[in-house]
């Protein structure tokens, strides 16, 4: 699957079965209306004889759109990065199920220690994303993203009782868009998992940690616009995971826009940083 060039286009999209140790880096995705699983941008997956998936794997500098059912799908995936990709606009037609412009999904069998970060998330319904390791001693990052106008944030998705790590949220910026200004649910929490969410900011809000803390009326009241349950058992340190550099939500946002996706740009990537958040191109 390795694929390194400069400005790749694919019209369909790539799928990985039983993968190791391999890299997709720089390509932009964008594959023909598709219905189901087929409609993946990025599609890892399937056990071997041993029940081992796909694994260790990085997907860097890609620009993902139009993916119909998830944008990427990791679903018997272990250790993968997915870094400065731009995941955009997912296609709400022609799904089975009725519109499914989901952003990505990590849980099954053989799933865990999932790294997503430095990434932009735009104009997606739910699953930004979906994480529930079902592998032990294997947490997942969600963290320095730029989440823009998706409805629904995190999840597990009915998976977390099954989940057997945890997953930790945070230094990410989250921003409303055209369809988003009445309802965001940033963090869809289980009540069977553990957490870790803390310093994300959200425009017209600020800063905030887990929704544990969250209510509705008083001084500190979240605003109407935001979605939220209590559930999750909160950890006061991030779950073990391998280091990152991280920066502050804030400067995460001005350095995710001006870094992800393939370079050259292409009209669709263009088309979310400059009229929706006004970053200029870098190159």
């Amino acid at each position: 699957m390795s694929s390194v060039g400069v400005g790749t286009r694919w019209t369909f999209g790539a799928t990985a079965i039983g993968t190791v140790n391999d890299s997709l880096i720089c390509c932009r995705v964008r594959p023909r209306r598709a219905t189901g699983v087929g409609g993946d941008c990025i599609q890892l997956g399937g056990l071997d004889a041993h029940r081992s998936g796909t694994h260790h794997i990085i997907l860097d500098h890609l620009s993902l759109s139009w993916g119909n059912d998830e944008t990427i799908d990791l679903y018997h995936s272990h250790d993968v990065t997915v870094q400065w990709c731009s995941i955009e606009e997912s296609d709400d037609k022609g799904h089975s199920k009725g519109a499914h412009n989901y952003g990505l999904i990590s849980a099954a069998e053989d799933s865990g220690a999932v790294s997503l970060h430095h990434n932009l998330w735009a104009h997606h319904s739910r699953r930004v994303p979906c994480l529930a390791p079902y592998r032990e001693q294997a947490a997942c990052d969600f963290c320095n993203n730029v989440i823009y106008n998706c409805r629904g944030g995190y999840t597990d998705d009915g998976h977390g009782e099954r989940a057997k790590s945890s997953v930790n949220l945070y230094h990410n910026y989250y921003r409303r868009g055209p369809q988003t200004q009445g309802r965001i649910y940033p963090y869809a929490l289980s009540p069977r998992m553990s957490y870790y969410v803390r310093d994300n900011y959200f425009e017209d809000w600020g800063y905030q940690d887990h929704p544990r803390h969250w209510t509705w009326g008083g001084r500190e009241s979240a605003p109407r616009w935001v979605q939220f349950n209590n559930n999750g058992q909160e950890l006061d340190t991030p779950a073990a995971t391998p280091e990152i550099k991280l920066v502050n939500a804030k400067a995460a946002f001005e350095l995710v826009l001006a870094s992800v996706g393939c370079w050259p740009r292409d009209r669709t990537t263009k088309s979310t940083p400059k009229p929706a958040i006004g970053v200029a191109t870098r190159r």
